[in-house]
């Protein structure tokens, strides 16, 4: 399961058939980070977020200009945010 370091940027390991290991380059001020089945979600502190690996049914398409995110959860195959 990917964790958070004190440093806001993520570290991954595991399985990574599909991506959902490989970090961003550049992918920091990380503020959470919520796991689906084969996708990771990040949660930045400006309230954005940024989403990475398996997207066959479109759970990593984040839309364009979501921003003032509070929290993320991640299902098997969607991932819904709550905003402020």
């Amino acid at each position: 399961m990917p964790q958070s370091k004190n440093d806001g940027t993520i570290v991954a390991f595991g399985d990574n058939r599909i991506g959902q290991c490989n970090v961003p380059d550049g992918l920091n001020d990380v503020i959470d980070v919520v796991c689906g089945y084969h996708h990771t979600v990040a949660l930045k502190n400006d309230g954005t977020i940024v989403a990475f690996g398996w997207n066959e049914y479109g759970q990593c398409n984040v839309p364009e200009g979501l921003n003032d995110v509070r929290s993320v959860a991640c299902g098997d195959y969607h991932t819904v945010v709550l905003k402020n």
